[in-house]
């Protein structure tokens, strides 16, 4: 496979992170591929992706599999260890869910997904395959395309922790908050993002003129500190190594 015009834009007036590339295939096809996504800044706990994916030339078969992955760890982890102890994972036809624990300190993290699939703007009633697993849940659909379809994927997912909720009732507030996301719609989610950011950048920005490099540095400075804490929880401070993301609690932009 060959990649080009490949394009990733992070969009700080937005808090939206957009990535576009076009990738052609041994056997012939040729594929354009635009996705974007975002972590809502005012609903803390739910997240969005959309994928769009055209056939520029061929005709074929599709498989996409949306899914949640508890099996994570660091490039530098000692002995391959990762960072959760798998608790519980399930399917369905249109839902996704994965418990996990940390393994020193018992805390627990329960992570819900929903998903939707567009043919040419028309609802795919296909029905996903389920596949749980011991740290994974997914769910899979395979169409086939001609040349010029696109496919339009949308993809909602909540986070709910112990930190914040109740143990035991975890993964109900998990579920709900993604039927939620995906009740509301991911247009909807978008433009409610957009104003929260537009309203953060009112109160926090910072204006230099006659140097452009100063100005992007200040304002991704800025950006990054209001993705790291956005004040909400009075337990939580500034990470000190900014936007790295594994060690950190706030988001409110992109993932």
């Amino acid at each position: 496979m060959i990649v080009r015009h490949f394009q990733r834009t992070l969009n700080m007036r937005e808090g939206i992170l957009y990535r576009t590339f076009d990738a052609e295939f041994d056997s012939g096809e040729a594929v354009r591929v635009s996705a974007e996504r975002f972590l809502c800044l005012e609903r803390r706990e739910i997240e969005c992706i959309k994928y769009s994916i055209q056939l520029l030339e061929g005709h074929g078969s599709c498989e996409v599999e949306f899914y949640l992955d508890g099996g994570i760890q660091n490039q530098d982890s000692n002995y391959n260890e990762k960072f959760w102890e798998p608790v519980n994972s399930k399917t369905d036809q249109s839902f996704g869910l994965l418990t996990s624990r940390t393994k020193k300190t018992a805390f627990t993290i329960s992570t819900a997904m929903m998903a939707s699939v567009f043919l040419n703007g028309e609802l795919s009633d296909q029905t996903p395959i389920g596949k749980a697993g011991k740290d994974r849940a997914g769910l899979v659909y395979n169409l086939d395309l001609e040349e010029n379809d696109k496919l339009t994927l949308y993809k909602y997912a909540s986070v709910f922790t112990s930190r914040d909720h109740i143990e035991d009732l975890l993964e109900q507030h998990s579920e709900e908050g993604c039927r939620e996301a995906k009740e509301l719609g991911y247009e909807s989610l978008k433009k409610e993002q957009i104003s929260s950011w537009h309203k953060k950048w009112e109160e926090s920005d910072i204006r230099i003129t006659g140097d452009l490099s100063a100005q992007q540095g200040i304002r991704f400075s800025i950006f990054q500190l209001n993705q790291t804490y956005s004040g909400h929880d009075p337990r939580l401070n500034i990470g000190p190594k900014g936007f790295v993301s594994d060690g950190y609690h706030e988001w409110g932009g992109v993932p």
